[in-house]
């Protein structure tokens, strides 16, 4: 009787260790196989990469903010008369629209601000015979998101603020101004030195980044 219970009970033992590394060989392989499957997909997994500079693209405007172009200005003529007792002489043509290429990215936080300043008058035929003037400039915005329109901005002997950048929408556009040709005038006070010639003066046009608006 003992020697049939130790029988049974060695069966028992031996059935139970088959069990245990059956179950121990399909973990493995289970193990094995999701290993497998991680490795397989993280050996799929690549990259696209590329790299985006400020500006246009070119060297001529390597921080992304650049005034491009200015309208330099010609009026109608006038007489000695006229400018003896103070007028307002209207404008013939501009000959360029107010640029501004603002490329410097999304995430600029400044914007921009163009300021201008008019010198003196000289005649050529007259050197002795000089005259101050100041310039009514307004103009019309082609990219209203980028900047709004200048309405009547003085630009004389100091340098004026004459158009900013608007509050959104700053680093991805270009600005554009076209000179309104009816009401960009240019006023003299009245002068006692004025002679018969042809007077021409600088403008000088200024672009700076600005405290964030």
């Amino acid at each position: 009787m003992l020697k049939k219970i130790m029988a049974i009970s060695g069966i028992t033992l031996s059935a139970l260790l088959m069990l245990n590394l059956g179950t121990a060989k399909a973990d493995n392989s289970s193990n094995s196989s999701s290993s497998s499957t991680s490795s397989q997909a993280a050996a799929n997994s690549t990259q696209a990469t590329f790299k985006v500079s400020a500006g246009d693209g070119t060297p001529n405007n390597p921080n992304g903010l650049a005034l491009t172009s200015a309208p330099g200005f010609t009026f109608k003529d006038t007489n000695v008369k006229d400018i003896s007792k103070g007028t307002d002489i209207g404008l013939n043509k501009a000959d360029a629209p107010l640029t501004i290429e603002d490329y410097r990215g999304s995430n600029v936080a400044k914007g921009w601000s163009v300021s201008a300043q008019l010198s003196q008058f000289q005649n050529k035929s007259d050197p002795d015979s000089s005259l101050t003037g100041v310039i009514t400039f307004q103009a019309t915005s082609q990219n209203t998101a980028a900047a709004s329109d200048i309405n009547g901005v003085s630009i004389g002997n100091n340098y004026q603020a004459v158009w900013n950048s608007a509050t959104n929408n700053k680093g991805v556009n270009t600005a554009t101004a076209t000179t309104d040709t009816t009401n960009t005038k240019l006023h003299f006070d009245p002068s006692a030195n004025v002679s018969p010639g042809t007077y021409s003066a600088t403008i000088n046009w200024t672009l700076n980044d600005t405290a964030s608006n």
